[in-house]
């Protein structure tokens, strides 16, 4: 087949957007010391090396270490993942001063030194607290992540304790779900196995929760081995024209067409033109 400059110069240009796997809320080696998690591996090394070599094995291509207001702990894991081409976004768990919990990450090419002055802006000046509470609220907190510009937070693990639908009630609950700010949060599975009495809220049915955009939903749960990383529930697809904090935020703005969660079905390979 004879390809002309045009077509040539036309095949050569950005594809366009496409799902990445995701897996954004991966722990380091000191988190599972420091919480005494049962770990086969015997150093922080062989700990990356197989948590690594696991994302490659299930084509996971994008990921995030969130430590709890930590990201020194999470440095090595960084280069180490970086190194077998992974992209990583430096990250950390927050713990609002009720108790929710949030996943926070910064465009990847930011320096760690960038991400520790947030966490110190959470009122973390020290890593002596294993499970350390920050100085916002959980209104306070989303407000303070859009003023830090390119960064992205998830309403963690948002139907479970310390989730936001479980650690809030009445009026504060509310507030929290409907601020303009969040856009998305987690979930083991789909929105349909959520509990009955959250399942309303996430879906937008529910009259005292209904916000002005439905939020998006994403598989992400603490992924402290490798096998956990073959679990369903700890990543997802999503959508984007490139891999940045504005590729999320987009995605995290159309979830219907940009997000694919474990238990969706894969949509069956068609033709396409790539140029004409």
């Amino acid at each position: 087949m004879v390809v002309n400059e045009h077509l040539k110069a036309a095949l050569n240009k950005p594809s366009g957007a496409r799902f990445y796997r995701c897996a954004l809320q991966i722990n380091p080696f000191q988190y599972l010391e420091r919480h005494s998690i049962a770990t086969p591996y015997k150093d922080e090394a062989s700990y990356n090396a197989a948590i690594v070599q696991a994302c490659l094995d299930e084509d996971i291509e994008v990921i995030a270490v969130t430590d709890h207001y930590r990201i020194k702990s999470s440095e090595n894991l960084i280069t180490a993942a970086r190194k077998r081409g992974l992209i990583v976004f430096p990250g950390f768990e927050a713990v609002t001063k009720e108790g929710v919990h949030f996943l926070c990450f910064l465009e990847s090419s930011v320096s760690l030194d960038l991400v520790q002055a947030k966490i110190a802006d959470c009122g973390i000046h020290d890593d002596t607290d294993k499970s350390p509470l920050g100085k916002y609220d959980t209104q306070e907190f989303l407000t303070e992540c859009r003023k830090w510009g390119n960064t992205v937070c998830i309403a963690a693990h948002v139907a479970s304790d310390g989730g936001l639908l479980r650690g809030l009630k009445g009026l504060p609950r509310i507030a929290a779900w409907t601020n303009d700010n969040l856009l998305v949060c987690s979930l083991p599975g789909s929105i349909s196995d959520a509990p009955d009495e959250i399942r309303p809220i996430l879906q937008n049915k529910d009259a005292s929760h209904r916000r002005n955009r439905p939020i998006a939903v994403i598989n992400s749960q603490d992924v402290n081995s490798p096998d956990d990383l073959r679990k369903p529930c700890t990543s997802c697809w999503i959508k984007m024209s490139a891999v940045s904090i504005d590729g999320f935020r987009q995605a995290f703005l159309d979830p219907e067409s940009r997000i694919r969660l474990a238990g969706d079905s894969i949509p069956e390979a068609h033709t396409e033109f790539v140029a004409i």
